[in-house]
């Protein structure tokens, strides 16, 4: 269990964080964008309810990431 939800919670994203360099990001309802990764906030016992990421406001979205395109060759038919 990563995270224990109330019947009131909301889970509003997930996503692996395998390095350093991923993050999920969400955007405040004023539009400042905070970057979650295993960097920044490290694992802890909140009574399992994780990291306080702000006093006011709410989320607003989940800032998703642009998927990588892979440059193809093309190759004559043998």
């Amino acid at each position: 269990m990563l995270i224990k939800l109330d019947d009131k919670d909301e889970l509003v994203a997930a996503r692996l964080l395998r390095g350093g360099n991923d993050a999920l990001v969400v955007e405040k309802e004023s539009g400042t964008e905070l970057s979650i990764s295993t960097r920044k906030y490290q694992p802890v016992s909140r009574g399992g309810k994780g990291h306080a990421l702000f006093q006011r406001g709410s989320l607003s979205k989940v800032v998703l990431e642009v998927p990588e395109v892979p440059a193809l060759s093309e190759e004559e038919p043998s």
